[in-house]
């Protein structure tokens, strides 16, 4: 078999292109899932081109954090703000939050515009906050120069389906939001 890599996507082929698989390959004698561990190198090279201009980040403010997870996320997502919500606990355990956004309604959007505004107020976490809690959509939103456009196109090359979508540092993919326990668990035994 060959594989073929198209964004997050891996299929596998014969030598002579005949037959096309898609779905993961597992290697048996040692128990591992060969699709899942190059989705999460790939995922792991894309996150790593991000910089902190390119987020919005949350980091512990009295020690350093020991772990970090970076959360596509969607203004308009129930699931999302519940997870906003558990920030100042991911934090005082330890664990630094990057946001990438992802307003799933598409680019140019309502939800799109919102997401615009979150980032050109990033310096004030309040008006975020606000709309992470489904608040009201502030009167006037603001713009300037963003990367929304781009994260929405990286959630889509990573295959992301759903907000939010917690990527570990190892590359894992969470998809959707976890219980705060569990997800502590998981990052926590993460290496």
């Amino acid at each position: 078999l060959f594989s073929v890599q198209q964004g997050a996507f891996f299929f596998y082929t014969s030598a002579d292109g005949n037959y096309v698989l898609r779905g993961d390959l597992l290697s048996l004698s040692d128990q591992r899932n060969l699709t899942e561990e190059a989705q999460q190198s790939f995922r792991v090279a894309a996150l790593n081109k991000l910089t902190d201009k390119d987020t919005i980040n949350f980091s512990p403010e009295k020690t350093k954090a020991s772990h970090r997870i970076t959360v596509f996320t969607d203004v308009d997502c129930p699931y999302c703000h519940q997870m906003h919500q558990m920030i100042p606990q991911l934090l005082e355990a330890g664990i630094a939050v990057r946001y990438v956004m992802y307003p799933r309604a598409g680019v140019d959007s309502h939800s799109y515009q919102k997401t615009v505004h979150a980032w050109c107020q990033r310096a004030n976490k309040a008006e975020l906050d606000q709309l992470m809690k489904g608040g009201s959509t502030p009167a006037k939103l603001t713009t300037c120069t963003h990367p929304i456009k781009q994260q929405f196109e990286l959630a889509a090359e990573l295959g992301l389906q759903g907000t939010p979508s917690i990527i570990l540092a190892d590359g894992r993919l969470i998809p959707g939001l976890a219980p705060f326990d569990e997800l502590v668990r998981v990052v926590k035994a993460t290496k």
